[in-house]
C-alpha cells in the first residue's frame, strides 16, 4: 500500500508544483501512466479539474476524472481497477468523507489500494487517511475530525503555509482531541508503504514534514522526518 500525503501544492492547487507531480506519477514506475483525479472535496470544481488537466499535460501521463456529482460510470471498482494512480483534491474532508461511503468509494478504493493503486492527496486529499486530522471543514475554525484511519496517527496539512495550524494542534493535542501523528508543510508529501514513513519528498527550499506529538512537560513535539528527495522549482 503506497500513500503520498501531500501538506500543500501540486496538480490542481493554486500553487503549481511540476516537479512534484513528477515525482508522484515516477511512483507508478512505468511510462505514461494513469492518473485519476477525485475531486469530491472541492464539489468537483470545474477550475480544479481544469487545472489538474493542464498539469498533466506538461507530463507524460494519461489523466482521467472520477467525479461523484456527475458520476459517469456504473462500475467505480472496475474503474479504478484500470488506474495506476488516483490523486485526491482538497477541499472539504468531512463531505468527502460522507460522499466517498454513500457511494462506496471509500470501499472501492481500499481494494483498488490493496490491488497496487497508488494514491496521493493534498490537503483533505492528505487527511482523509488518517485515523485523525486537523481540518477547517467545519464551521467556526480549525477543528479535529476523524477519518478513513488506514495510516495510523493524526495528520495536519499546510504546517507552515496557514499561521493558525501550528497553535491550534498545539491545543487540539492538549486538550486530548487528537493524537500524536504528522504534519506537512506546503510542497512537502510525506510518503507511506505499508502504513510505514519512507520519507518526506519536498519542492520547496526548506519545506518539511514532521512527527508531532504534545506531551504535559515539553508541550508540542516536532521531529523532522528524512528527506527522500529535495526538488526545488
Amino acid at each position: 500500500m503506497t500513500l503520498f500525503a501531500i501538506g500543500g501544492g501540486g496538480f490542481d492547487s493554486d500553487n503549481p508544483m511540476p516537479r512534484l507531480d513528477s515525482a508522484f506519477l515516477g511512483m507508478a514506475g512505468k511510462a505514461r501512466p494513469k492518473i485519476c483525479l477525485i475531486p469530491t472535496a472541492s464539489g468537483d470544481s470545474a477550475l480544479r479539474i481544469g487545472r489538474f488537466l493542464r498539469s498533466c499535460s506538461t507530463q507524460d501521463c494519461q489523466p482521467s476524472v472520477l467525479e461523484l456529482f456527475h458520476l459517469t460510470t456504473t462500475d467505480i471498482p472496475g474503474f479504478l481497477a484500470e488506474q495506476d494512480l488516483v490523486f485526491v483534491s482538497g477541499g472539504n474532508t468531512r463531505n468527502l468523507l460522507v460522499l466517498w461511503r454513500e457511494w462506496g468509494l471509500d470501499v472501492a478504493l481500499k481494494e483498488a489500494i490493496n490491488g497496487g493503486l497508488i494514491v496521493g492527496g493534498v490537503s483533505a486529499g492528505a487527511n482523509c487517511w488518517f485515523e485523525s486530522f486537523s481540518t477547517d471543514s467545519n464551521p467556526g475554525g480549525l477543528s479535529a475530525w476523524q477519518g478513513l484511519g488506514w495510516l495510523n496517527g493524526s495528520f495536519c496539512p499546510h504546517y507552515d503555509e496557514e499561521v493558525d495550524r501550528k497553535p491550534s494542534l498545539t491545543a487540539m493535542m492538549a486538550r486530548g482531541e487528537i493524537g500524536a501523528g504528522y504534519a506537512a508543510d506546503g510542497g512537502a508529501g510525506i510518503l507511506f508503504r505499508n502504513g510505514v514513513v519512507e520519507g518526506v519528498i519536498s519542492a520547496r527550499q526548506g519545506a518539511k514534514g514532521y512527527r508531532v506529538s504534545w506531551t504535559p512537560e515539553s508541550g508540542l513535539c516536532e521531529d523532522p522526518l528524512p528527506v527522500l528527495a529535495h526538488l526545488p522549482s
